[in-house]
C-alpha cells in the first residue's frame, strides 16, 4: 500500500488529502457529539462519510489528470503546426517566467528546440485514463480510509461513550499535527520551524471545523 501511495499519488496530494480527510472527520465527529449520536453511528458514518469523500477525491484527481495531458497534448498539437520560430517564440511565452530563475537563456532554448522536434515527430492522440491514474485515484479511497481509524478505534475500543469521543477527536488533532510537521519537512523546513508549521497547520485545520460546523458542515 504504501509503495502505491508513492509511486501513484504525489506527496502534495497526499498530504493535502489526509488533512482535509482528517478536518472532514474531526467536523464530523465534534456535530455527531453535539447530536448525542450513538458510537456504532459515529462509527457508521465516518466510515461512510471518509469512502464517499474518497471516491469524490479520487475521481477528481483522474479528472485533473485527463484534463492536464488533454492541455498539453493542445499545446503540442499548436507547436506542431507553427513553423520553427514561431513554435519556439510561442514556448518562450509560454515558459521563461516560470523557468528564468533556474534554467539559464541557453539550456531554455535548447530545451525549446527538442521540444519542436519532438512535437513533430510525435503522432496526435486523443488522451485517456491511463493505469497510473486509475491507481492514484484508488490510492487516494484508501488515503481517506486510512485517515477513518484515529476517528473510530476509540469508539470501537472503549466502553465510556464520551470518553471514547474525546479520545476519538484528541487522535484526529494529533494525526493532523504530526502531517503538518511531516508536510513541512518534505516542504524543506527543517528544526524548529516544523514545529511551528506543524502548530500552525493545527491551528488552521481547528479554524476550518469551526467555520465548518459554524455554517452547518
Amino acid at each position: 500500500m504504501q509503495n502505491l501511495l508513492r509511486k501513484y499519488v504525489p506527496p502534495s496530494d497526499r498530504f493535502a488529502e489526509i488533512l482535509c480527510g482528517l478536518i472532514m472527520l474531526l467536523t464530523f465527529t465534534l456535530a455527531g457529539g453535539v447530536m448525542e449520536a450513538s458510537p456504532d453511528e459515529l462509527v457508521l458514518g465516518a466510515v461512510s462519510c471518509a469512502l464517499a469523500w474518497g471516491v469524490i477525491d479520487g475521481a477528481i484527481f483522474m479528472l485533473n489528470s485527463l484534463f492536464q495531458r488533454g492541455r498539453q497534448e493542445k499545446l503540442v498539437a499548436e507547436i506542431r503546426s507553427l513553423d520553427r520560430a514561431t513554435a519556439i517564440a510561442r514556448l518562450r511565452e509560454g515558459f521563461d517566467h516560470k523557468y528564468s530563475e533556474v534554467i539559464s537563456p541557453e539550456m531554455r532554448e535548447e530545451i525549446y528546440h527538442d521540444i519542436v522536434d519532438v512535437a513533430r515527430e510525435t503522432e496526435p492522440h486523443r488522451p485517456w485514463f491511463t493505469r497510473e491514474e486509475v491507481y492514484g485515484g484508488l490510492g487516494l479511497l484508501a488515503i481517506e480510509a486510512i485517515c477513518s481509524i484515529p476517528a473510530i478505534l476509540p469508539l470501537i475500543i472503549l466502553e465510556d461513550d464520551l470518553r471514547a469521543l474525546r479520545f476519538s477527536n484528541a487522535l484526529l488533532l494529533a494525526t493532523m499535527a504530526v502531517i503538518g510537521y511531516y508536510w513541512a519537512g518534505w516542504s524543506g523546513w527543517q528544526g524548529a520551524m516544523r514545529l511551528v508549521i506543524a502548530g500552525f497547520v493545527l491551528a488552521l485545520g481547528l479554524v476550518m471545523v469551526g467555520v465548518a460546523i459554524l455554517m452547518g458542515g
